[in-house]
């Protein structure tokens, strides 16, 4: 039984014959305007870290917001570091009981 081909129309376009979606080789517009070798090499390897990402079914916003949560420690402060640093001592430490 053959299916129709208007069931695969909300699937996204991809890069013919393979099964890469086009959006990851967005980066690879970059070469069309800048051609050098460390551009076509670093616009690759984002096409790829994209495409794995896509298939693992995450996204690239994902993939920078959990960086940020890598760097900073994981820990995520309800204040910023200026007003615990104001307010965490209300008295002046030489006039400790």
């Amino acid at each position: 039984m053959k299916i129709a081909d208007w069931v695969r129309s909300a699937e996204s376009m991809g890069l013919p014959f393979t099964s890469i979606p086009a959006y990851c080789c967005f980066p690879m517009l970059v070469c069309l305007f800048y051609a050098r070798l460390w551009t076509i090499g670093i616009s690759v390897i984002v096409t790829v870290v994209v495409w794995r990402l896509q298939i693992k079914g995450y996204t690239l916003s994902w993939m920078v917001r959990r960086a940020r949560s890598k760097l900073r420690g994981e820990r995520v402060s309800s204040r910023p570091i200026w007003h615990i640093r104001r307010f965490s001592r209300l008295q002046d430490p030489g006039e400790e009981f």
